[in-house]
């Protein structure tokens, strides 16, 4: 993960919490957002690696999803 202590785009550290996804499964759950620009981004961010994982790990349960439709619609006609 990537902490972010100071705003990507004003440079300013006054941040505060801004929501929290505790339904959501993925690597982004908490928004923070920046006083002075008021920007409002994921903190911490997931790094490149935990990204991959993340929708390799999607994508292989989707093409299940896929697979298993096109045997359905086989099997009906």
């Amino acid at each position: 993960m990537i902490l972010h202590w100071n705003c990507p785009l004003c440079n300013s550290a006054s941040l505060k919490s801004s929501a929290i996804d505790t339904k959501r499964k993925g690597p982004h759950i908490s928004r923070v957002q920046f006083d002075s620009c008021k920007l409002v981004f994921v903190n911490p961010m997931a790094d490149q690696q935990e990204l991959l994982d993340y929708f390799r790990i999607t994508m292989k349960k989707l093409n299940r999803v896929i697979q298993n439709l096109f045997q359905v619609i086989e099997v009906s006609f």
